[in-house]
């Protein structure tokens, strides 16, 4: 099965479905950025960031949880998203792009497992979040 998706200048890209699932494995947005995923609100983000600048720690399970996911899915879509556009214009430079970035979506699935096997600590999702941006991918 191949799934097709409009890319860069409505070109038609075209990618197996085993390539969307090593990028997708949580839910897949067209824009995954909060405001329009709405997997967070406007009070979330503001809580989650203005809490990061004053250096306290955040020890709400349920609310690291709810920015752990968005972390998660905003990282997945956006690698995918990268990689359609990649891909539209050159598959192999697109292959190369997954190879590098699918390990670090591989480790923020691994310690968004470890936050549900044994819970959410602020370090973990500060983990998470470092992980995001150390691939280019910043989802706030």
């Amino acid at each position: 099965m191949r799934l097709k998706f409009i890319g860069p200048g409505n070109i038609l890209v075209e990618i197996p479905l085993e390539i969307f699932r090593k990028f997708i494995t949580t839910e897949y947005h067209g824009n995954p950025y909060w405001q329009y995923s709405r997997l967070l609100t406007r009070d979330d983000v503001m809580r989650y960031l203005k809490t990061k600048a004053t250096g306290k720690e955040i020890k709400d399970q349920v609310f690291l949880e709810k920015i752990a996911y968005y972390i998660l899915v905003y990282a997945e879509n956006t690698a995918l998203h990268t990689f359609l556009w990649i891909y539209a214009e050159d598959k192999k430079e697109a292959r190369e792009y997954m190879e590098n970035t699918i390990p670090a979506l591989e480790k923020l699935r691994r310690l968004y497992r470890i936050g549900r096997e044994t819970g959410f600590t602020d370090k973990l999702v500060s983990d998470m979040l470092w992980t995001a941006l150390d691939t280019g991918i910043d989802p706030f």
